[in-house]
């Protein structure tokens, strides 16, 4: 790679078209304004592409944009709705609390064959004011 120093000086070009008005040998003078050390590189590596897109391409863009703009989308609704959306669109009723009771025993009652852990969750979600500790006479909603 060697290095190519270009300074105040004048540079000639050839005009286009066979014109010459810059006299019998064709040159026109230009001058330069800054100094730049320049690193030489091969016109391979060092030219500009443009990208020209087709229609098919064009489409296929469009429709990447469109997913991932969807993907945001729903990113975004699942925080607003604190990522489930399921305890919001579920049908509940009022429950009185039992004196002795705890979300367990409420959760095994509601769901015996199931996960107590899976409907505590629900239960918490339902009821987001529920404090650790249930006191009796409390109405909390359960689902349907």
């Amino acid at each position: 790679m060697s290095t190519m120093t270009m300074g105040t000086s004048l540079r000639t070009t050839r005009p286009e078209h066979g014109r010459t008005p810059g006299g019998p040998s064709g040159f026109v003078p230009q001058a330069r304004t800054h100094s730049v050390s320049v690193p030489r590189t091969s016109t391979r590596n060092s030219a500009v592409h443009e990208l020209h897109l087709t229609r098919r391409g064009r489409a296929l863009v469009s429709i990447i944009a469109l997913l991932c703009s969807g993907v945001v989308g729903a990113v975004v609704v699942g925080f607003a709705t604190g990522g489930d959306v399921s305890a919001a669109t579920t049908q509940t009723r009022p429950y009185s609390v039992k004196p002795g009771e705890t979300l367990w025993s409420i959760a095994r009652s509601i769901n015996p064959q199931g996960d107590p852990r899976e409907t505590i969750v629900v239960l918490q979600q339902l009821n987001p004011q529920t404090r650790e500790q249930l006191l009796s006479g409390e109405t909390i909603n359960i689902p349907r």
